[in-house]
């Protein structure tokens, strides 16, 4: 019978495997195991007298940039700002609590400047349709070109 060149490889890596075995059992079975002590048990009773530590409150820092908003606000002067009719159509402004896009909604579009959009007013025309948005902006003025 002829033995494998191999045999030997297989012996070592046996050993060191066992070595390996061996050397992290006795590195746990040494560890030294500390007990953390038992608080006290107080036997006295809190006072009356104890003043609760107040409550810090959260400082308002400005942010760098505006942040959108997510809220609308009625704004009966930007909503008149629509036609009540157009090319001889009606044109209906919806009512504020009636359509759930808010100012955030649409200035994602517009990046910073509609980070800056503080309310939005909708309009439709039903035949032929058509709508129309304006929001009002905060800050400095915006020209057509800069949307």
């Amino acid at each position: 019978m002829t033995i494998s060149r191999l045999a030997p490889l297989r012996l070592v890596g046996a050993a060191s495997l066992a070595l390996a075995v061996l050397g992290a059992i006795a590195a746990c079975a040494s560890a030294p195991t500390v007990e953390t002590p038992a608080p006290a048990a107080s036997s006295a009773a809190p006072t009356s007298n104890e003043t609760p530590s107040p409550t810090p409150s959260p400082t308002a820092k400005p942010t760098p940039v505006p942040t959108p908003r997510f809220t609308n606000d009625p704004d009966d002067e930007l909503a008149g700002l629509i036609p009540a009719t157009a090319a001889g159509v009606a044109v209906t402004v919806a009512p504020f609590d009636e359509f759930a896009l808010m100012p955030g909604d649409v200035g994602g579009a517009y990046d910073e400047i509609g980070d800056r959009f503080a309310s939005l007013v909708l309009a439709y025309v039903t035949q032929p349709r058509a709508s129309l948005s304006a929001m009002r902006g905060e800050g400095e003025p915006v020209a057509t070109e800069e949307l």
